[in-house]
């Protein structure tokens, strides 16, 4: 079998940082704000039916938005894998 080299295609999304300050506002759109029982920190039970990829999403993590699509990443892979446009 020979493997030919592919380029994935690109796609634009709409991305949100999610911050202490917009947390409530984020979780709207994904789950539940939660409070961790072990340290007392805020964060979000995302809800599988809305994005299906995480169960929780953190301060710092990033909420993309492509047409009805959304998806949680953490700071890493968010940055691995977009980079901010003009647009």
């Amino acid at each position: 079998m020979d493997f030919i080299p592919h380029h994935r295609k690109t796609f634009h999304v709409e991305a949100a940082e999610i911050t202490e300050e917009n947390l409530d506002q984020c979780a709207e759109l994904i789950g539940d704000v939660v409070i961790d029982d072990y340290d007392g920190k805020r964060y979000i039970r995302v809800n599988k039916r809305l994005v299906p990829n995480i169960h929780r999403a953190y301060v710092g993590w990033w909420i993309t938005r492509m047409g009805d699509n959304l998806r949680c990443y953490s700071p890493k892979i968010f940055s691995e894998q977009f980079e901010a446009t003009q647009d």
